[in-house]
């Protein structure tokens, strides 16, 4: 497969086949990669190539991809020939990693890559670790809308939720990121924060419902 980021032509000896990707601008971008790579660890791509799929297609050698971003494509590309942790190249446009793992989980579940998704949360993971930072909302709402209910992915960003977040008066970051969750993952981070808070002695109405009352105390 050959593309911007210098892959080894020479790997592999069978068609190559190329893949196009179709970005939401309608800007086409052809990447070649050898058949047996390409269908290495993805069941999409393994199917996809086979005879009977191929002669459905107007250019049989030409798979499309619509809608995925194209620095993403190339990451797996290059995880593909290299084992390449699936990160974006330095001098990519790419500004923000965590959403750009985000976005590459999700193009492992579109090709039903568990190979590639699991080196992307291996990424995620150690990005974690090494920059003591977490997601925002903006990364896991990407995991929540490309992935189904039950995916490790998510998991995941429910444990950030449920043992990482935490307020104090100078920082409220986790405030505002929560502010934006999707409904679904605002449900999934609720039920694990019950799950995982232990069973409290005193309850804070108890003898105190004028705590909640709206009318003046007197």
């Amino acid at each position: 497969m050959s593309d911007d980021s210098d892959t080894d032509s020479d790997a592999g000896t069978n068609t190559d086949t190329g893949v196009e990707n179709v970005p939401s601008n309608r800007h086409k971008d052809t990447i070649n990669v050898h058949r047996d790579v390409l269908c290495q660890t993805s069941e999409f791509f393994a199917k996809a190539t086979k005879g009977e799929w191929c002669e459905l297609r107007e250019d049989p050698d030409t798979i499309t991809l619509k809608g995925d971003d194209l620095e993403v494509v190339k990451a797996y590309v290059r995880w593909l020939y290299r084992q390449d942790p699936p990160l974006p190249l330095l001098n990519s446009s790419v500004v923000n990693v965590y959403p750009f793992l985000a976005k590459a989980y999700v193009f492992g579940e579109k090709v039903i890559d568990t190979t590639f998704k699991d080196a992307v949360i291996d990424c995620i993971v150690a990005r974690a670790v090494e920059t003591k930072s977490f997601p925002t909302s903006q990364t896991m709402n990407i995991i929540y809308r490309g992935t189904l209910d039950g995916s490790p992915a998510r998991r995941l960003m429910v444990d950030f939720c449920v043992d990482g977040a935490y307020v104090r008066p100078e920082y409220d970051a986790w405030v505002q990121s929560i502010r934006g969750f999707s409904k679904e993952l605002l449900a999934d981070v609720v039920v694990g924060m019950v799950q995982k808070r232990p069973s409290l002695n005193k309850n804070p109405w108890t003898g105190a419902s004028h705590l909640y009352h709206e009318g003046k105390k007197g």
